[in-house]
């Protein structure tokens, strides 16, 4: 079934023509969606493409507008120094997202998939220090990729609720998720959402 969490986010599309229109808009949309769509965080691919593809149009837009200022007013390198900065900080943006992506989709195969629960050995198997696993944990459990789930800083471990059974009748499956990896069960010819990032199963 589909999750009650699971959060409508803005389309791709709104967000590259807010980059291309004023790329300032663009970094507010695309913060919004990257707060609101936990799929979009974790696909890291995809994602990696379009943020890259809307640098190389930035890019682009401010090599015009440089062409443009040979011939026009001095005033146009005011935008192109818009569109440069946009660019660089679009990469920047596009570099973090990746990486907490990649730390995200490690969380959840350990988490999940092989039950650790231990935040130090999740730390020591995601190559990161425990101070950033513990907040990286946290802040996925404020996003709603592990829902009702506690930190528990005296035993330092990560405290997932326990999963509700089916309905006995009910004819279940466990299906990976494609987005995160998260192994999710559940039942056969209906609708379901990841319960880790959203992402609608197959």
């Amino acid at each position: 079934m589909r999750h009650p969490y699971r959060k409508k986010s803005i389309s791709w599309i709104w967000v590259i023509l807010a980059f291309i229109i004023f790329w300032p808009i663009g970094f507010l949309l695309l913060f919004i969606k990257l707060s609101s769509d936990r799929s979009a965080v974790v696909r890291t691919k995809p994602t990696g493409k379009i943020l890259s593809a809307v640098v190389w149009v930035l890019l682009a837009m401010a090599g015009i507008s440089l062409l443009g200022a040979v011939v026009r007013e001095i005033g146009i390198m005011g935008v192109v120094v818009l569109f440069i900065i946009g660019g660089i900080l679009l990469n920047r943006t596009a570099k973090r997202t990746k990486n907490k992506g990649e730390r995200y989709k490690k969380y959840i195969d350990l988490v999940v998939n092989q039950s650790q629960t231990f935040i130090d050995n999740i730390a020591i198997r995601s190559g990161v220090s425990f101070e950033e696993t513990a907040h990286d944990l946290q802040d996925m459990i404020n996003a709603g990729y592990f829902h009702d789930a506690t930190i528990d800083p005296v035993k330092r471990t990560i405290v997932l609720p326990k999963p509700a059974e089916p309905p006995k009748p009910a004819k279940t499956k466990v299906i990976a998720c494609d987005s995160c990896g998260a192994k999710v069960r559940v039942t056969i010819d209906t609708e379901a959402d990841c319960d880790y990032c959203g992402t609608a199963l197959q």
